[in-house]
């Protein structure tokens, strides 16, 4: 326990300390996390204060036993990749990232504008980054690339969802059923569109060539349009029902009139029908 001690630096005889598991530098003054200590093969759990991970050095990711990184004077304004650099530290160590991935989200986590360089092979994986900043922009950039040569999905066609949504899944399958769209549960030759969300697990999308990707935002917009074609329709069957009504009334045959009468007897709006019930009388 080093915390409190103004240091600004380790001495090299700390590489000796082969069996170090914990090691609070708290509050303290270093400027970047110390090289000795990455030759501390055991340490598991790490104390420092904010200004060492400013930078967010992909070093401290080499560190082969550490998988706990604790943060003090931390402040968002002053320091606002701090809370950033922790989850996507646990989530690198928990789904080993690889060290490519993990350069790269450290560099858009410096320099954001670099995510608007990429093109979409290289956008895809940094939905996997855990960083909501990240992946928000991640999916508006994607939706950039994917509009030009976009093609929305139709009734028959098979949508597989490929990270966590926004929305309830039930819900977003309840409307894709109403649609005439299937939902698919895995990733094969019959899915025509992957759905990328929040979040999702790197799959080897190059084995179908022919998949159209949107993004949830543009599959709630398809939707939308489609569930009010759906309504249209709706409307168009209940005026129809209405003429074949009229048509029964004002049949010469007496069994039409008295079906048409039946008919009425459940029929919610009976004032539409008042100046034919009048005439038929």
């Amino acid at each position: 326990y080093l915390d409190h001690n103004n240091l600004t630096s380790l001495p090299f005889s700390f590489s000796n300390l082969k069996n170090l598991l914990l090691l609070d530098l708290g509050f303290n003054n270093f400027r970047e996390i110390p090289d000795v200590l990455l030759l501390l093969p055991k340490l598991e759990t790490l104390t420092i204060n904010a200004e060492a991970i400013n930078s967010v050095p992909f070093e401290i990711f080499d560190f082969p036993a550490l998988n706990e990184i604790n943060i003090t004077g931390r402040n968002p304004k002053k320091f606002p990749l701090v809370s950033d650099f922790e989850k996507f530290f646990k989530l690198a160590k928990k789904n080993r990232f690889d060290k490519t991935f993990i350069i790269l989200v450290l560099d858009i986590l410096k320099y954001p504008e670099q995510l608007f360089e990429l093109d979409f092979e290289e956008l895809l994986p940094l939905l996997n980054s855990g960083i909501e900043n990240i992946i928000f922009k991640t999916l508006n950039r994607l939706e950039e690339i994917i509009y030009p040569k976009y093609c929305a999905p139709e009734k028959g066609d098979n949508i597989f969802i490929a990270g966590k949504l926004l929305i309830p899944k039930a819900k977003l399958k309840s409307r894709l059923s109403e649609s005439g769209i299937n939902f698919a549960y895995k990733l094969d030759k019959n899915v025509t569109h992957v759905l990328l969300s929040q979040g999702i697990s790197i799959f080897d999308f190059n084995k179908f060539p022919d998949i159209i990707f949107l993004t949830e935002n543009m599959l709630n917009a398809e939707l939308s349009k489609l569930e009010s074609k759906i309504e249209e329709n709706q409307i168009l069957s209940a005026e129809e029902y209405i003429s074949n009504l009229r048509t029964l009334l004002h049949s010469d045959l007496e069994d039409n009139v008295i079906l048409a009468l039946q008919l009425l007897e459940n029929f919610s709006n009976i004032n539409d029908f008042l100046t034919d019930l009048l005439v038929v009388f």
